[in-house]
């Protein structure tokens, strides 16, 4: 491998060995024509095995960062039209991707990821240019099942997503053919809840993937807070996440912080909660969206003595907007109607240990709704 390193970087250093005024802008800085004349020749001379070095190298470095605890390096794609100066460029992805696959299957925190759905170049799904995707090659079921599927393996390393599913592909023998029927994915996305409910899973084995067998659906938590407050708006941008796994249903359980502004409007909430579900609805492969209601709290803000008032009326006009739309649904959190304060920690806002039991189970039974709509 060190070989290969030095071949790399021989490659680049000894076309640019002499810094040339001739091959330079004014800026000295970005290449002219001429410059990047040379900088083409230099990056004509890549080979698989300077490729592999390279993207090796880059995942390594990338794995020793603290806090990374898995890198997951993707296959090259095959091109429609390979560049005319390259014409073995497929014949040396496959040699790549080989390469890169024997490389990296005995690292323990390094894996490599195949794109299955594109291991042939069908002209359908490529712009003119024979590289790129055209919409049907971005949006169509090969490509959503693809980024399904790598995200069933990366979503479980993320520390703001909890699911304990086993990747779908690597089941093991019983000797027994299991239908080939890929289960529904299901989303849910919550504030602080969500993310202690994360937590709550993971002390027990038995509370795996919300205790639903991984046959019947496939069950993913993500706190759209972290590091931010954990509202309608933090959700939204975390948009791609549903674009690029494409569950078939998102639960969403927000709303509470919302409405804990000083500002903040039963009617404004509802209108936010409304406009995120609608826009979640129209994310192509998302069949059903299941909006649920908001817990009342033990203890309410000083700036919002009429919260729990407020909470009601919300819960009450989100089921009434929704009761007549056919794929946006309204849950309620009926095990929390009353607040028992046997049910809160101190804050009187968070769940103890009983109220993540009796929150742990609502949100199983809104997933359960979720999946058996169709």
């Amino acid at each position: 491998m060190c070989a290969h390193i030095c071949k790399t970087d021989w490659l680049y250093v000894t076309a640019f060995t002499q810094n040339h005024s001739k091959l330079f802008m004014q800026d000295g800085v970005h290449f002219n024509e001429a410059g990047m004349l040379r900088y083409f020749r230099t990056i004509r001379g890549a080979t698989t095995e300077s490729t592999v070095t390279a993207l090796l190298d880059l995942a390594l470095r990338v794995a020793r960062i603290p806090g990374v605890r898995h890198v997951i390096v993707c296959g090259i794609i095959p091109r429609l039209f390979v560049p005319k100066w390259k014409t073995n460029f497929n014949a040396a992805v496959h040699d790549t991707n080989r390469l890169l696959a024997k490389f990296l299957e005995n690292l323990p925190n390094v894996h490599f990821w195949r794109h299955r759905a594109f291991t042939q170049n069908h002209s359908k799904l490529f712009m003119q240019d024979g590289v790129h995707f055209n919409e049907v090659g971005m949006l169509s079921l090969r490509h959503r099942t693809a980024h399904r599927e790598l995200y069933t393996q990366l979503l479980p390393l993320h520390p703001r997503v909890q699911t304990q599913v086993v990747t779908m592909s690597t089941g093991s023998s019983t000797g027994s053919c299991e239908s080939d029927r890929e289960p529904p994915v299901v989303l849910v996305l919550g504030h602080s809840y969500i993310g202690s409910l994360n937590s709550f899973i993971e002390r027990d084995p038995a509370r795996s993937n919300l205790a639903l067998e991984k046959s019947s659906v496939l069950a993913f938590l993500h706190d759209v807070g972290y590091t931010q407050p954990g509202n309608v708006f933090s959700a939204s941008s975390h948009l791609d996440l549903v674009w690029e796994l494409s569950p078939d249903a998102v639960v969403i359980d927000l709303g509470s912080n919302d409405l804990c502004e000083l500002v903040a409007t039963t009617e404004s909430t509802v209108t936010a909660l409304l406009d995120l579900a609608l826009r979640i609805a129209r994310i192509p492969g998302v069949r059903h969206v299941i909006v649920c209601g908001i817990i009342p709290r033990l203890f309410v803000p000083k700036w919002k003595t009429n919260f729990n008032a407020a909470v009601h009326d919300t819960n009450r006009l989100l089921a009434k907007f929704l009761e007549n739309l056919p794929n946006v649904h309204f849950w309620r959190h009926r095990a929390f109607t009353q607040n028992h304060s046997k049910l809160f920690m101190q804050d009187g806002v968070h769940f103890n240990e009983a109220g993540m039991l009796r929150y742990f189970r609502t949100i199983r039974g809104a997933v359960m709704k979720a999946y058996k709509m169709d």
